[in-house]
């Protein structure tokens, strides 16, 4: 045992000290208050003794019904939360003591955490690990604890199952929170956070693996769903706290960020590493793409580039930027998840394209190649739905700064916004009745452009169109339309891509654009043929 949980380590002390602690130490709560006013804030550690007596294990109620517990027993269960509640306030410990104290407090958190459930108490329970990771992060795991120290806290049966139960139940605290003007609840639960996430992260390079993920998803009762609701309703809460006037409020929403944003780049690497498909790192994963993570990554994003508070030190900053971008590339680049939510991301994407291009120095190469990728391919074809075009509406065009020219983003977004310019002059004559809505004979070997009323759509998808009996026959027959005339209808109920109204868009934009470019193809034709004289 350490000497500074020993009653003779406060043989020095003066004798009415040493009377209170020896009745402290036998569990009189009134005494280890008192005990807590008569010492000075940088000698608590005078209270471990009392705290060490007040933990053992012998203590411990030896009670298996449903009964009561007797008076010296509950007296003893009172004075070890109590103990719990006050180890927190005692600094700095020696984590060599946190080794000696940890044996006492998990036993007496088992027998605690025991009785919630057998009273059905879910709220105590929580309670109840909000407590124990509290101490672990003080007392077990002070800064520059050791390995050895962190590793014997890592082995202990049930742990992150604890800190998960404790990370869903501290987020009951945020309903309705206005971060303008918090309250000291709020700040203590932005604490606790932050300690959660310190033991979650503190797994990050773990990738080999994933039994703390198993015990995170026991903890928040089996569900990979409710654990990725958790870490996005996180992200969400720390991103507000950005916003918080309080110094304290705002650095541990940014630290939180960086925690959240390293874990998910954890998850990223482990769902690589791990062959199988259905890997837990993958089931969560999933479930936060479900979740609409990106979305909280993108304000998160926004929120970090316009951060500034000059009593915060934010040497991260753009390390957490990028993190964010990171999970951002792995989640659209295949395509599938932006074809979902192009409404809502698309002006999210053009949004931080214009802070990376306004704040080039904030963003790693790698992502600068990705945005890139995004402003060439991703998001022109995005300009063929009119619900995306309004929204990219109202995005300032003008960004012209030796910041963003330095970028090397300028060219391509000049060149994106003038298509988005072009397309809303379309969608705006159209949708005024300037131009008539156009269709397009749907037999390949015709294509010929008219009014809508100069066509018949066919029966049986109601999609297709045909200037003529003739050529919806040529089409049943040779283009293909017999077999896939049925499969149209539920492919098109399924993915609702194109509505009758962005169809007519979709028209009357390749009108537009062929008008603008015939010249032009009829001058490649003509080279061509030139170039290639009898090549049909």
């Amino acid at each position: 045992m350490h000497e500074s949980l020993q009653i003779s380590a406060l043989r020095n002390q003066p004798i009415p000290i040493q009377r209170i602690a020896l009745k402290a130490a036998g569990g009189s709560i009134d005494d280890l208050n008192h005990l807590l006013e008569a010492t000075s804030p940088d000698r608590k550690t005078l209270l471990l003794p009392s705290i060490y007596q007040i933990l053992d294990s012998k203590h411990l109620p030896n009670n298996d019904s449903d009964r009561p517990l007797p008076a010296a027993a509950s007296r003893a269960r009172s004075a070890v939360v109590r103990a719990m509640d006050l180890l927190p306030q005692i600094s700095p410990i020696d984590d060599t003591v946190g080794i000696d104290l940890w044996p006492r407090l998990w036993a007496w958190f088992l027998f605690l955490e025991s009785e919630c459930q057998s009273q059905e108490d879910g709220e105590a329970e929580s309670l109840m690990c909000a407590r124990i990771i509290r101490c672990a992060f003080h007392v077990v795991l002070p800064a520059g604890s050791s390995i050895e120290t962190k590793s014997h806290l890592r082995s202990t049966p049930g742990f992150y199952s604890a800190v998960a139960r404790a990370w869903r139940f501290v987020f009951r605290g945020f309903e309705g929170v206005n971060w303008q003007t918090p309250i000291r609840r709020n700040a203590e639960n932005l604490v606790l956070l932050t300690i959660v996430l310190a033991f979650v992260s503190d797994r990050k390079n773990d990738i080999a693996s994933s039994a703390f993920l198993e015990a995170l998803v026991d903890g928040v009762d089996g569900s990979t769903a409710v654990l990725a609701g958790v870490m996005i309703k996180h992200i969400d809460v720390a991103t507000d706290a950005l916003s918080s006037p309080e110094v304290m409020v705002a650095d541990s929403g940014f630290l939180q960020l960086e925690y959240l944003t390293a874990f998910l780049c954890f998850l990223e690497a482990a769902d690589k590493e791990v062959a199988s498909g259905e890997s837990l790192p993958h089931q969560i994963f999933r479930e936060l793409t479900k979740g609409r993570v990106a979305i909280s990554l993108f304000r998160a994003v926004h929120a970090l580039s316009a951060f500034k508070n000059d009593a915060i030190a934010t040497d991260n900053l753009p390390q957490v930027i990028n993190q964010c971008l990171h999970i951002l590339s792995r989640l659209f680049l295949d395509g599938k998840m932006y074809a979902a939510t192009r409404v809502e991301v698309a002006p999210l994407f053009l949004l931080t394209i214009a802070s990376c291009g306004q704040q080039p120095h904030l963003f790693e190469t790698r992502t600068h190649a990705f945005l890139k990728q995004i402003l060439c391919e991703l998001l022109p074809c995005s300009t063929l739905y009119s619900k995306v075009l309004r929204q990219m509406e109202h995005i300032a065009a003008d960004m012209a700064t030796p910041e963003f020219a330095a970028s090397g983003l300028l060219p391509l977004w000049t060149s994106f916004i003038g298509l988005v310019d072009n397309r809303l002059r379309v969608l705006n004559a159209l949708e005024s009745g300037d131009i008539s809505s156009m269709r397009a004979c749907d037999n390949m070997l015709c294509g010929k452009l008219g009014l809508r009323a100069d066509f018949e759509r066919c029966g049986g998808c109601l999609s297709f169109y045909y200037c003529s009996k003739q050529c919806q026959s040529v089409d049943w027959e040779d283009g293909g339309h017999k077999s896939t005339c049925k499969e149209f209808v539920p492919l098109l109920s399924e993915k609702a891509a194109l509505t009758t109204r962005e169809r007519s868009f979709v028209r009357a934009v390749l009108h537009y654009d062929y008008a603008l470019s015939r010249f032009q193809i009829y001058t490649e034709i003509v080279q061509c043929l030139r170039a290639h004289p009898g090549g049909g």
